[in-house]
């Protein structure tokens, strides 16, 4: 199950990498976007606002958040709302249509009108129409500039008044063009230069000394050379204001000769300050892009579209090619035969002339060293500097190829150890509390098919009062806790029961938490168990009687042994004590009153047991010794000779084992 927790874990990897890609391309269009000096949007087919860059602010007042998720036709001015529409459902609902592109009107936060130029365009995926993104370049101001131009003998003054980011003015240059003289400036200029209009009217060096040293003499030329040809004066400079804050100007001007001969030139002087920051910022993400172009670890390249020859590539992509640099640039794909399939080629080209772009294609791509790798292709039309060009990413996934193949074998394996396996084993929801996957021997405990398990629950597989331990075991797992091993009882299908031992834990498969169980089957060892149970209780009983038994053996023995003494003290010794009075040897007679006195003694048992090879006469001699005895006394009590006496000691010693050492015979009988 480890294994199969790999390979689920292994897919999880993968889609995670896809999405990392997608949130890197989101990223990536972010970037892009909020940069933008110009309004991008896109909105879904129910004209939901899904995103907006942060220009809409600038240009309309509003907040890019709060416009996501709404449908905002109230902001569309009514005389353009009707066209606009018809162009969202063309997009919409033909594939084939074109880009579109318009001027419409819309809605300022205050309430004012601003015009834009619109270009909207389809986004497809799979070969659905799902977004479309529109771009929104404010031309409000130009539309303006065009209109007073147009009527500036008629509308002079208001455009005097309504030009929000530029200035009127004419000129006199004289028959030679050596003169500067205004003939005419908006109030404006008090805005663009901080000068009095009347001030800057009589004296015009008031603006040119506020125009950079370096810009001023790429004006004088300017004018020199629009002098000389006649033509439209077009230059932008920086001026510094009096409060010493650098501004960017445009200048535009149109030359006609009037009544004296002298060149008067009516021009307009915009500031273009705000669009020269949108510039730099544009040209600071460029600069982005292009490190994360180079510093990708995936092989990336720019290829020109029409030829198909490398413009640019990342480090990645010359070691993982084995090219250099210059064996690439200005080189195409076909040269290098990079493609192993043609057929690959083919329906990548097919793939982006329909859809613009082309995501985790699986390729095989030929390296310098003829390696054959597989790849995840990913390409999209871009445009650099007004150019559009190809850029193309390439993952390899030839690794992910040979450990996939291995975990498939390793999964085979580990399904023949599943199926294999002695101990039952099945995967539990802890959700819907069913049981998912199970081996053929978990079946053969409970007696069930594997379509009957699938319908029954932990309810119908344990007895009642094992329930609340179950219940218990799968709340701590749930709870991550661990949940140690223990006996269960299960129910079986022909309502006996079976026991086992369970081992649970926690696996992940497709990112959703299984109990993995292990049974081990132990209802032969309970049964032998309980019948151990029952022989050793039976065993017990026995050895209670027996015990019993030997303490009444005792009792009875020590009754004898009392018995015993009260007859030889009755009867035996009075006997003894006549013979006395009869003139019989009183050793003897001494040497019996002991020996009756200690029959119920354990001496002679003791002496027995010390050594079997003690004869009848030498335990007979160990008894009168021990009655304290000397050899002489034996000897004449025995009728034998003191030699006869003194050797049955010396082997009585022997067979004792104390020959040979300082022990007295007489102390070691009397000690037994």
């Amino acid at each position: 199950m480890h294994k199969k927790k790999s390979k689920s874990s292994n897919i999880v990897n993968q889609r995670t990498t896809s999405k990392e890609k997608k949130l890197h391309d989101e990223n990536l269009f972010r970037i892009i976007t909020e940069q933008s000096p110009d309004i991008i949007f896109v909105t879904n087919k129910e004209s939901v606002i899904l995103y907006v860059n942060p220009a809409i602010e600038k240009y309309l007042g509003l907040k890019a958040d709060d416009m996501i998720g709404s449908v905002r036709f109230d902001l569309i001015h009514p005389d353009d709302l009707i066209p606009i529409r018809n162009a969202s459902n063309i997009l919409f609902s033909d594939i084939n249509a074109p880009v579109k592109q318009t001027e419409v009107r819309l809605r300022h936060k205050d309430g004012s009108w601003r015009t834009f130029d619109a270009v909207a365009s389809k986004i497809m995926h799979n070969d659905v129409i799902e977004k479309i993104i529109v771009n929104l370049r404010d031309i409000t101001e130009h539309k303006k500039i065009e209109d007073r131009l147009r009527n500036y003998s008629e509308q002079l003054k208001s455009i005097n008044e309504n030009l929000a980011e530029g200035m009127v003015y004419q000129i006199n240059s004289g028959k030679n063009g050596n003169l500067r003289d205004f003939t005419y400036l908006s109030t404006a200029v008090e805005r663009l230069h901080g000068l009095k209009m009347e001030e800057a009217i009589h004296n015009s060096k008031l603006i040119y000394k506020q125009i950079i040293e370096e810009d001023i003499i790429s004006l004088i030329e300017a004018e020199a050379n629009a002098f000389r040809n006649k033509a439209k004066l077009n230059i932008e400079v920086r001026v510094r204001m009096p409060s010493g804050e650098i501004k960017w100007r445009q200048f535009l001007a149109v030359p006609h000769t009037n009544a004296n001969g002298d060149l008067i030139w009516d021009g307009i002087e915009i500031d273009i300050t705000e669009h020269k920051k949108a510039e730099e910022k544009l040209l600071k993400s460029e600069k982005k892009f292009a490190s994360i172009f180079h510093l990708h670890p995936n092989p990336m390249a720019i290829s020109d579209v029409i030829t198909q020859k490398f413009i640019d590539v990342n480090n990645a992509y010359t070691c993982w090619t084995g090219y250099s640099r210059e064996e690439l640039i200005g080189v195409s794909v076909q040269d290098l035969h990079l493609w192993v399939n043609q057929e690959d080629r083919e329906k990548i080209n097919a793939t982006l002339a329909m859809d613009g772009e082309v995501n985790d294609i699986e390729i095989m791509v030929r390296q310098k060293n003829s390696n054959i790798r597989n790849v995840l292709f990913s390409a999209r039309f871009i445009e650099i500097e007004q150019e559009r060009y190809l850029l193309s990413l390439a993952q390899d996934i030839t690794e992910s190829r040979k450990i996939e193949e291995e975990l498939r074998e390793s999964e085979a394996k580990l399904r023949k150890i599943f199926e294999g396996s002695n101990d039952g084993i099945f995967l539990f929801d802890m959700e819907n509390m069913k049981y998912i996957i199970y081996n053929q021997a978990f079946l053969n405990m409970l007696g069930y098919t594997g379509d009957e398990l699938k319908a029954l629950t932990v309810q119908d597989i344990h007895p009642r009062e094992e329930l609340p331990l179950a219940f218990k075991q799968i709340q701590l797992l749930k709870e991550g806790k661990e949940a140690a091993g223990h006996h269960t009882v299960f129910k079986k299908k022909d309502g006996s029961f079976c026991f086992a031992d369970i081992s649970t834990s926690i696996i992940e498969v497709s990112g959703k938490n299984y109990i993995l169980a292990i049974n081990k089957d132990i209802t032969e060892q309970m049964k032998m168990e309980e019948e151990l149970r029952k022989d050793k209780m039976s065993l017990e009983q026995k050895n209670i009687a027996l015990t019993e038994l030997l303490e009444h053996i005792e009792r009875t023995k020590n009754q004898i042994k009392e018995d015993i003494a009260i007859n030889i003290e009755g009867s035996i010794i009075p006997v003894l004590e006549k013979l006395q009075l009869k003139n019989v040897s009183p050793e003897y007679l001494a040497v019996l009153r002991r020996h009756l006195n200690e029959l119920t003694s354990p001496f002679g048992r003791a002496i027995a047991q010390r050594s079997t090879k003690l004869s009848s006469k030498e335990i007979e001699i160990c008894n009168l010794i021990k009655g304290g005895l000397n050899t002489k006394e034996i000897s004449g009590l025995l009728n034998v000779s003191s030699l006869t006496v003194a050797k049955h000691r010396r082997n009585i010693r022997t067979k004792l084992n104390i020959s040979g050492k300082d022990k007295s015979l007489t102390a070691y009988l009397k000690s037994i």
